[in-house]
């Protein structure tokens, strides 16, 4: 048996040192050519590169989605991407190479919003299969959860394990945010306005809150369940989401209470001196003192949702029904 020459120097020691062979794992050949934004966004004509000749990809655009026609060269009937495959709508187009001498895939970029939820979509549309390969990136606006990712199935097997690799190195950049970085950057990024608020203050039932402040105004599509007004300040209630306070004189703006679970949302304001009671749909009342910033929470029993919250003499009273003493307000 021949030796390889690059291991001779390892079997010279043996057996008083043991060979070790280090795997280097060479770089992924991706190229991303960038496309033009095509003048019709509803119908367009995408080429790709495959091995060693064009072939293209027709798009036309559904209510939601896209039906793709994929004209390969040598193959006589194109392959079809059907409707609901393909889906938001088409905010970036690129054509990507992931091996050498291979075939390019078409990379699109598209988006989706839902109540409360908006998704981005990162396809790879290969082809050589006439398959779609998607990696969806789940942002909840107003809930307290980071980011979330999903993909295709076919993006578990080995076939495609190039491109699921290439969605994963670039997800980071279509907003991504691991956990891990949210600490770092929800300080100068107010759209982790909620995450920030529910990593400082989540576990807190009777305690002082810690506030992050944002400049400007508060951002959101979220409707407008509450909100009270006094001097400088405003307090805003938002649908399936939480109690947002903006200083005016500051012009900077902060989370002041986000429910456990975003279903429990706020549905009531009142002030009674340096205290907002805020009611909710399933945690029951909420106090945060405005000067100590410290907060109480108050549950109801069974029904912990809070339909009508008054103010009642030295009382609370929610759901018309005596709930506590102004002097146990924090």
């Amino acid at each position: 048996m021949k030796i390889p020459r690059s291991l001779i120097p390892c079997i010279a020691l043996l057996p008083t040192l043991a060979c070790q062979t280090r795997v280097v794992v060479a770089p992924p050949m991706e190229k991303i050519r960038p496309l033009p934004a095509p003048s019709n966004p509803d119908r367009f004509t995408v080429p790709f590169a495959y091995f060693g000749t064009t072939g293209t990809a027709d798009f036309e655009r559904t209510d939601l989605s896209y039906w793709v026609s994929v004209k390969r060269p040598g193959v006589k009937v194109p392959c079809g991407i059907q409707e609901g495959e393909l889906m938001g709508k088409i905010s970036e187009l690129s054509a990507v190479s992931l091996e050498r001498g291979g075939h390019e895939r078409i990379f699109t970029v598209s988006h989706g919003l839902g109540s409360g939820a908006a998704q981005t979509y990162l396809s790879l549309i290969d082809p050589r299969t006439c398959q779609v390969l998607v990696m969806t990136l789940h942002f909840s606006m107003q809930s307290t959860e980071g980011p979330k990712s999903s993909r295709s199935r076919a993006l578990d097997t080995a076939q495609f394990r190039l491109e699921r690799e290439f969605l994963e190195r670039v997800k980071g950049r279509y907003g991504f945010v691991r956990p891990v970085e949210v600490e770092r950057r929800s300080s100068e990024d107010p759209r982790l306005a909620y995450q920030a608020w529910k990593k400082d203050n989540g576990a807190a039932q009777n305690g002082r809150l810690k506030l992050r402040r944002y400049r400007g105004q508060h951002q959101s599509a979220a409707t407008v369940v509450a909100k009270l007004s006094e001097e400088s300040m405003t307090y805003t209630a938002y649908f399936k989401a939480g109690v947002v306070a903006y200083d005016r004189a500051r012009n900077e703006h902060f989370v002041v209470f986000h429910p456990d679970n975003h279903y429990h949302w706020p549905t009531a304001l009142k002030k009674t001196g340096d205290v907002l009671l805020i009611g909710t749909r399933g945690e029951g009342l909420v106090a945060v003192n405005l000067k100590s910033w410290r907060i109480k929470r108050f549950r109801l029993g069974v029904d912990d949702g809070v339909r009508e919250l008054e103010l009642w003499g030295n009382a609370v009273r929610v759901n018309r029904k005596p709930l506590l003493k102004l002097s146990e307000l924090p």
